[in-house]
């Protein structure tokens, strides 16, 4: 059809100044039981996006604190089987205020109950965001590491990466470094690698005896500015010896040289320049692709 005599499009943009202020929630949020799983997950991501990176917990108009509408979201989250639109109502029910509704407990239960493990994992998420700052509520998110799907107990430590942890949050990551979970551990090395906690020479503990090596975690460690240069001389040292083990495959290989020359540029400058030089052609490659900067 002609877009004649239409509106601009910043004129009905579901992120103008009509929606803010929640003027526009209760008509959303009766889409989120739509037949059409493309409106519930639209209506649903349109909630998330209107209060997204606000400070939920305190704020006292909108959905987020009218008990009504919340649990609406809720009882939709709980029966929703369209992984798009469970992803999105997971989302928009972490930005419930539990405080001013009382919906915390209907919230968790619905938690519990939802057969999608994606729904799970949003909601986690989005929660990690919203209540960082209170500790009962990051202690819930730490007890969903029981759960039966590998991908929320990962959310599990992933939902409390909101920027400089305190050493509540380090001392989950740390504790799981030892999970019998390989994701879940996995997942605490990276978080423990590149974010300000205490006890770098734990993760490169771990490092050390990985029987494959990502060149991501040992950079992090090197990257940062709180980690004390012996420390910064380990993973040097565990990336060198790594790059130089002529048992590992080459792909291995290339990725330690990688965290070498970013822990001790000069070093592995020449350990490169060695391997573009050498008669190992899968070497000679990922040698000239790194000393390129590609």
């Amino acid at each position: 059809k002609s877009s004649e005599g239409c509106k601009e499009p910043e004129e009905w943009s579901w992120t103008a100044e009509t929606w803010e202020g929640g003027a526009g929630d209760a008509s959303l949020v009766s889409l989120v039981s739509d037949s059409d799983p493309k409106m519930r997950a639209l209506a649903a991501d349109q909630l998330h996006s209107l209060y997204f990176g606000k400070h939920i917990p305190k704020r006292k108009r909108g959905y987020p604190a009218n008990a009504t509408l919340g649990a609406k979201i809720i009882e939709a989250f709980t029966t929703e089987q369209n992984e798009d639109a469970a992803r999105a109502l997971g989302r928009s029910m972490a930005c419930i205020n539990f405080h001013a509704t009382g919906l915390e407990d209907k919230a968790w239960a619905a938690f519990k109950s939802a057969k999608l493990a994606e729904a799970r994992v949003s909601f986690l998420e989005e929660l990690g965001r919203q209540y960082r700052e209170e500790p009962a509520m990051v202690e819930k998110i730490e007890g969903t590491l029981g759960d039966a799907d590998a991908k929320v107990r990962v959310a599990a430590l992933d939902a409390l990466d909101t920027g400089d942890p305190d050493q509540g949050v380090c001392g989950f990551w740390q504790k799981n470094l030892a999970n019998a979970d390989e994701k879940v551990s996995e997942k605490a090395v990276e978080l423990l690698a590149r974010r300000k906690c205490a006890g770098v020479s734990k993760v490169l503990d771990v490092l050390e005896k990985k029987a494959k090596l990502s060149s991501y975690e040992l950079e992090a460690v090197c990257e940062r500015e709180d980690v004390e240069a012996k420390d910064k001389t380990r993973a040097a040292n565990i990336a060198k010896t790594r790059a130089n083990d002529g048992k590992a495959d080459a792909w291995d290989r290339a990725n330690a040289l990688e965290a070498y020359m970013k822990c001790d540029a000069d070093g592995g400058k020449k350990l490169a320049e060695s391997w573009a030089n050498g008669s190992d052609k899968d070497l000679q490659e990922r040698a000239k692709s790194i000393l390129s900067g590609g």
